[in-house]
């Protein structure tokens, strides 16, 4: 059975086509995974806005979207970002199919209010219709989505895509949901937490210590989650292995192709599979759960767990 990937782009996560080379590379060896690839271009839309000599404002790290503004904030998602990746990804052997949320009625959405405060052109998912992104990847191409979507009259409205690849994971059966940041993890008291429990991420929104861009992003892989997507990692791209690094410890391979103690690359390494194998048959309801470099065993509750630096989100 495939691995399907649904890859959520943040604007400045890539700075220039070496980044997406990269990326590409990765796509292409990795054997039986889909991907699907949302993105965002915050940063493009705020320069654009800026240049029309409109004023940018943020509720909780969405952009506030009004009547005038949508037109620039479609022309920049769904064309230029859109074009740009899509050309970056074929010039590098990954053929790609462009779509936005209006696509096939991809994304139906309503008005997003939050707070009691109403965000202008701004949409809430409320369906999701995935067969153009499935038949997109039976072709053997790689959707690469806009989030722009449009309500049920077909007006256009801004939809967070951190929201949007959380919607559409769920819809498509993704088994894992990958959001690639500009930045490594969550910062309290000015150090980066190497873990956090889904509780714990809760408390810290709410005492304003997770913040901006963040929220979302954090509320969005609660919904995933929520939605039984098994896995959602939030990771800073660190190269070519990265797509492979963090799939391949979840990958279901046999006892006998992962415990080699003929040739272990280090203790860690040939006991770690072995543990594994030992204690999952043994712990209730199949949780998530794996050994870190220090030899602590990490127990996944149904509460979930978060773990930044190995870039994971648990849950299950």
């Amino acid at each position: 059975m495939n691995t399907r990937v649904l890859i959520k782009i943040g604007g400045r996560a890539f700075e220039d086509e070496g980044g997406f080379r990269e990326l590409a590379g990765a796509i292409k060896s990795s054997k039986k995974v889909e991907v699907i690839m949302v993105h965002g271009g915050g940063a493009e839309i705020s320069r654009a806005l800026k240049d029309a000599g409109r004023q940018t404002e943020f509720i909780d790290g969405i952009r506030v979207t009004r009547a005038e503004d949508i037109e620039i904030v479609e022309e920049v998602l769904s064309g230029t970002v859109n074009q740009r990746i899509s050309s970056w990804l074929e010039a590098n052997g990954v053929p790609g199919m462009r779509m936005s949320g209006k696509t096939q009625g991809l994304f139906v959405v309503e008005p997003l209010i939050r707070d009691g405060r109403d965000l202008g052109f701004v949409g809430k998912i409320k369906q999701v219709n995935p067969a153009v992104v499935i038949e997109a990847i039976h072709s053997g191409r790689v959707p690469v989505i806009s989030p722009i979507s449009a309500n049920e009259k077909g007006a256009s409205y801004n939809v967070n895509a951190d929201s949007a690849a959380a919607a559409l994971a769920a819809a498509a059966g993704c088994t894992d949901l990958v959001f690639i940041t500009d930045v490594p993890g969550v910062l309290v008291d000015d150090q980066t937490r190497a873990s956090l429990t889904v509780k714990e991420a809760q408390t810290l929104i709410a005492d304003g210590i997770i913040k901006g861009g963040m929220v979302a992003k954090m509320e969005s892989a609660f919904e995933a989650l929520d939605q039984d997507v098994p896995r959602v990692h939030i990771i800073k791209w660190q190269g070519l292995p990265t797509l492979r690094n963090i799939l391949a410890i979840f990958s279901p391979q046999p006892l006998t192709q992962r415990y080699n103690p003929i040739n272990p690359k280090s203790a860690i390494e040939t006991l770690r599979p072995l543990i594994s194998d030992l204690l999952h048959p043994l712990l209730p309801y199949r949780p998530n759960f794996w050994i870190d470099d220090s030899m602590r065993l990490k127990y996944v509750s149904h509460n979930g767990y978060i773990d930044y630096n190995g870039g994971v989100i648990w849950y299950r």
